[in-house]
């Protein structure tokens, strides 16, 4: 069975950019990796948002610009 795409925005241009950090580190930690295939979407202090890895580390730095497009064959 295919695994289902999931969106994990985390992050933000506020003052609980670190809470929303961590709080994808343990989405992370627990999600269930056989059932979903996740994309990371961190968006920085700054506003910028950035397709990562997931939210470990430099995901800042080890990021590309993302662009979210609502069409499903995007």
């Amino acid at each position: 069975m295919a695994r289902l795409r999931i969106g994990i925005l985390f992050g933000g241009a506020s003052e609980e950019h670190p809470v929303s950090v961590k709080s994808a580190r343990e989405v992370a930690k627990h999600l269930d990796a056989a059932k979903y295939e996740p994309l990371y979407v961190g968006i920085t202090t700054e506003g910028e948002w950035r397709l990562c890895e997931g939210p470990e580390g430099d995901w800042e730095r080890d990021s590309r610009p993302a662009v979210l497009s609502p069409d499903r064959g995007a």
